[in-house]
């Protein structure tokens, strides 16, 4: 008979087997700067709450994933800590990216992840890793796309089904983690699931301690979008002689997202616009050398995105 923890091990691992979301939307809530609910949680992600939920029936309090003002950017963080309760045992912290979990008859885990259509070469999130080590707090991610009905795995950072992809050591200040994705499969994907968790050793070790924040998919090929989406955010000047640039959407916007990569991949740069109507904004990328970027702005009406350079 399988203990609760290996029944909450198994459950973390097949969330990402789920079967995908239909609409196209952003990864929900990446900074975990949104929390909802009691106990709270993330905005767009599941916990070992909603594992336990999904399998007895009921509803318990874990205390594993708690919102933290640790934060690495912004106000919060998300803390995933491996804990000992009576009646519980111990387990560890799990989230996993997705609003809803139910399990069908084959006792699958469904509703899990959200939608994808990029070829990202890396998935990337800052973390903090404290207390006695002795299993791997790890992180997995797949892309998947269904086929005939099937679900078929396109890419995968470390090992598909489980969160395998060990964290490398012990870390007191934020570290930015950069898990390469492997790909297996030419297909576009229509999916993405992302696992964290505390630990995933057969004996857990109460008392690790795992903060997340910032996760982003990057490099590659971009997620699938319109020509409406390339066109609708316009900088100028473009080429710029010093990295200063004005962005200028085709509506005004109260509320946005603004984050550059550069020519690799790797973000160079994020701010927020907010609590003001607006059309046009400046860029400052006075501290970034000449080059080839990419910067993204994702509003209420969806994401436009447009290439600069700095000579």
């Amino acid at each position: 008979m399988k203990t609760l923890t290996s029944l909450l091990r198994a459950g973390a691992a097949a969330l990402l087997l789920a079967a995908p979301a239909r609409a196209q939307t952003p990864i929900a809530n990446a900074s975990f700067e949104t929390w909802a609910g009691t106990p709270e949680k993330p905005a767009g992600w599941l916990t070992t709450d909603d594992v336990y939920a999904a399998v007895f029936g009921v509803q318990v309090a874990t205390g594993t994933v708690r919102k933290s003002p640790a934060a690495h950017s912004g106000t919060f963080a998300a803390q995933l800590q491996t804990t000992t309760a009576q009646g519980l045992g111990t387990n560890a912290g799990t989230l996993v990216l997705g609003s809803a979990l139910s399990i069908n008859a084959q006792f699958d885990f469904e509703k899990i992840g959200q939608p994808y259509t990029g070829r990202p070469a890396s998935l990337q999130f800052y973390y903090r890793l404290s207390g006695p080590l002795t299993d791997s707090a790890g992180v997995a991610l797949e892309l998947t796309r269904r086929v005939n009905g099937q679900r078929v795995v396109v890419g995968y950072a470390g090992q598909p089904g489980r969160a395998g992809y060990p964290l490398p050591a012990l870390a007191a200040a934020y570290t930015l983690a950069t898990v390469p994705i492997q790909y297996v499969s030419n297909l576009p994907p229509d999916s993405v699931r992302i696992s964290f968790t505390s630990g995933e050793a057969d004996v857990l070790t109460a008392g690790t301690t795992l903060l997340i924040d910032d996760v982003a998919l990057v490099g590659g090929t971009l997620p699938t979008r319109t020509a409406r989406a390339e066109t609708a955010l316009l900088a100028y000047p473009n080429p710029s002689p010093d990295g200063r640039f004005t962005l200028q959407l085709p509506a005004p916007t109260a509320a946005a997202e603004v984050r550059v990569t550069d020519a690799l991949g790797r973000e160079v740069a994020r701010e927020a616009w907010a609590n003001a109507p607006r059309r046009s904004q400046v860029l400052n990328l006075l501290a970034q050398p000449a080059g080839l970027y990419t910067v993204r702005v994702l509003t209420a009406a969806g994401l436009a995105v447009c290439r600069i350079s700095i000579r």
